[in-house]
This record gives C-alpha cells, structure tokens and sequence, in this order.
C-alpha cells in the first residue's frame, strides 16, 4: 500500500499524466488521485505516505473492561454463549450497543414488511 502511494505521488508530481491515467496505472479511483493531490498540497509529501486511521468502529470493551473480560473468559466463567454479551452489556451500561438499538436492522415498524403485499 505505501508502495502504492508513492507510486500515485510520483505520477501525479509532474502533473503530465491525466487523473484518469495516474489512477489506471495505480489501480486506484480517479477520486484518489485528487485526495493525492490534495493531501501532498496540504502537509506536503510525508502527510501522503503517512497513514492514518481506517475509521473502523470503536471497540466496545477497552482498557480494564477488555482485561476483566479476557481473564473471565480463560477462568471458563462463560457456560453458554449469550453470557458473555451479557456480562458485557452490563459492563458497558448497554450505550451504544448493536443489541440496545435492536439490532442491525433497528426493527422499525416504519413502513410495510418485506415480502408483504400493501393492502388497500
């Protein structure tokens, strides 16, 4: 992937080639080849092979809530797989939980079900 970077920043210096033929030759979207350059004009060429967070979710145990859950788990204080969400719904208060929110879905009652006919 640095490789990669670099290889956009040494094509898109020279401002020869188009987006489009920098991002065919990088194998990236034209659209990445514009934050390329937009990047290197902001904090310079270090700030392009820096790189930065992958703006995944946070985790939901941290700290002494993750080692408290890892030693529970070793001691074998989990009998049946819905304790430990449990255990860690309890741990967290349930905030911002996928199971406090209903799920993925949110099973809303907004609209008609899937796979149901309207009835008029």
């Amino acid at each position: 992937m640095a490789r990669q970077r670099l290889l956009g920043l040494r094509l898109v210096a020279p401002h020869k080639l188009s987006a489009a033929q920098i991002a065919a030759a990088v194998e990236v979207s034209r659209a990445t080849v514009f934050n390329y350059g937009e990047t290197v004009a902001g904090g310079g060429v270090a700030a392009r092979l820096q790189r930065g967070p992958s703006g995944g979710l946070a985790p939901t145990l941290a700290g002494d809530d993750q080692v408290a859950f890892v030693a529970q788990l070793r001691a074998g204080k989990f009998r049946r797989a819905k304790e430990a969400p449990a255990w860690i719904r309890k741990r967290t208060q349930g905030a911002d939980s996928p199971e406090s929110s209903g799920g993925l879905a949110g099973r809303s009652s907004v609209g008609p079900a899937w796979g149901r006919e309207r009835r008029g």
